[in-house]
């Protein structure tokens, strides 16, 4: 079971210089790998004194599991802007994909996420947890609707979250932006919609129950 090594609330420092402070260790595990930063840096860059990191955080691998907590909040906040409808599924999974496609690929998450598997050896649990966070807030949303797509006989009945979680992968682009420097926009609007067609169709989602499967 995952370990969280952040401290009581008693030991809250302010909002503002919390967000200073782990946008500024994000910042820093990213460019130097989290071995290579110390705290003392993260201390200098975020003018702050170690005394009041030491106040919140107890070592280096809590302040990464903040970064990657704040990256889910990010995520699952930017993935509220689209509406989910039962009768107009394909219409709806294209604007979560558009949604999700935008979230996924921007440099902040893309960096997080290298991050998270650069240090996966080094911190198994942390990151396993990290990654179903990350999960969590792309497809959990999807979860209920697709649920209800299976009820209305719109969609196999297989298991909801693994097919959200498979559709999240699928339209962010899977493991290309962790490896491709620079995407071609155009490029990958073209395979976003080549993996959308094959998830609509290998999950059988259809707009009514009169189609023919």
């Amino acid at each position: 079971m995952p370990t969280t090594f952040r401290k009581a609330a008693g030991s809250r420092i302010s909002a503002g210089r919390e967000r200073t402070l782990v946008n500024t260790a994000r910042e820093i595990f990213i460019e130097k790998g989290v071995g290579a930063t110390t705290i003392d840096e993260i201390a200098r860059r975020a003018r702050m004194s170690k005394t009041t990191i030491y106040r919140r955080y107890d070592n280096k691998q809590a302040l990464l599991e903040a970064v990657i907590n704040e990256e889910a909040t990010v995520i699952a906040a930017s993935l509220q802007n689209y509406e989910l409808d039962t009768n107009a599924p394909t219409e709806s999974l294209r604007k979560a994909a558009d949604a999700i496609y935008e979230v996924a690929t921007t440099r902040r998450n893309i960096e997080v996420r290298r991050l998270m598997v650069a240090q996966a050896r080094r911190y198994p649990g942390l990151c396993e947890n990290a990654r179903k966070k990350l999960a969590e807030a792309t497809a959990g949303r999807l979860v209920p609707f697709l649920e209800a797509l299976m009820k209305k006989g719109l969609m196999r009945k297989l298991d909801a979250r693994k097919a959200a979680t498979t559709f999240a992968l699928v339209v962010s682009g899977g493991m290309r932006p962790l490896f491709i420097n620079e995407l071609d926009p155009q490029e990958e609007q073209r395979q976003m919609k080549l993996d959308m067609e094959l998830f609509l169709a290998g999950w059988r989602i259809r707009e009514s129950e009169s189609e023919i499967d």
